[in-house]
């Protein structure tokens, strides 16, 4: 997040030389090129609200931690939800200390660190994962409860052509709009039909349509096979979004004997490059 922040122009990507660094002992003909690096990235978070809460003296000082920190703590102290980087903070802003330091397993990592960076720590910033699907105990081994929750995969884009022109294209159950699908086969007619879709990587995937609305621009599909998951719902939608549309792609999901995260990035890969390729047909506001 520090060594490779995409939204920083010009900045080299140097996460692989990091990790080949011995810990503890990190090249001192390399410190200077991490430390700027750490320095560009970090201002850059910074003026994300557009105010300075990190002048270049405090700064400078937050990124020698960064540079030199393995996550310090103090089994001395109680370690709780909200213990993570409390020594490392404390520290850079003058006073004591309070717990140990260091993190548990279920604390939101993210948003510690992006709103430190951002704000240090003025107001919480909060991202679109709030907490742990199954939270850990808070005793070793720390293991979570299978995850038996229904799991929700949630994507959108909002493009320039009006509503009745992209779902001409996405609203047929075909699908060859796709650019993840190399092939594609129906079967049958409206409610039930079957799309065998071949994916450019080899994969076979089989869904079938529940219901067609054109009225309302959506329909509802189910996966018969090749994705490992139950209860598999998926519902594509087209709105009216100012002159233009937005459109809107869900799928919930029970995984199936495998991690719920695996299935997920499987989903999620499907639904975000299947949108994102919207956008050089129809356009998308800046």
């Amino acid at each position: 997040m520090r060594l490779y922040n995409p939204g920083m122009a010009g900045g080299d990507d140097l996460r692989d030389l990091w990790n080949q660094q011995i810990p503890f002992a990190i090249d001192d003909e390399l410190r200077p090129m991490f430390l700027q690096q750490l320095k560009a990235s970090l201002h850059d978070f910074d003026m994300r609200d557009g105010k300075e809460d990190w002048p270049p003296e405090a700064l400078a000082a937050v990124s020698e931690v960064f540079l030199d920190d393995f996550l310090v703590f103090d089994v001395a102290k109680p370690i709780t939800d909200t213990s993570f980087l409390e020594i490392e903070r404390s520290t850079l802003d003058g006073h004591a200390y309070t717990t140990g330091g260091g993190r548990t397993v279920n604390v939101n990592v993210m948003d510690v660190m992006y709103t430190w960076a951002i704000n240090r720590g003025r107001e919480q910033l909060r991202g679109g994962a709030t907490d742990a699907t199954k939270p850990g105990t808070n005793t070793f081994p720390y293991f979570a409860t299978p995850n038996t929750d229904l799991q929700i995969v949630n994507e959108t884009v909002d493009l320039l052509a009006p509503p009745g022109e992209v779902w001409a294209l996405v609203g047929q159950f075909g699908g060859a709009w796709h650019p993840l699908v190399a092939d594609i086969r129906l079967t049958g007619t409206e409610v039930g039909q079957l799309r065998a879709i071949q994916t450019i990587d080899g994969k076979r995937i089989i869904e079938r349509l529940e219901d067609m609305d054109d009225a309302q621009r959506l329909y509802w599909y189910s996966n018969v096979s090749g994705i490992p998951a139950s209860n598999y719902i998926g519902t594509l939608a087209v709105r009216q979004a100012g002159s233009g549309s937005s459109v809107d792609w869900r799928v919930q999901f029970l995984a199936d004997d495998q991690p719920f995260f695996i299935v997920k990035l499987l989903v999620s890969t499907l639904l975000k490059t299947g949108l994102e390729s919207l956008k050089p047909r129809f356009g998308s506001p800046k």
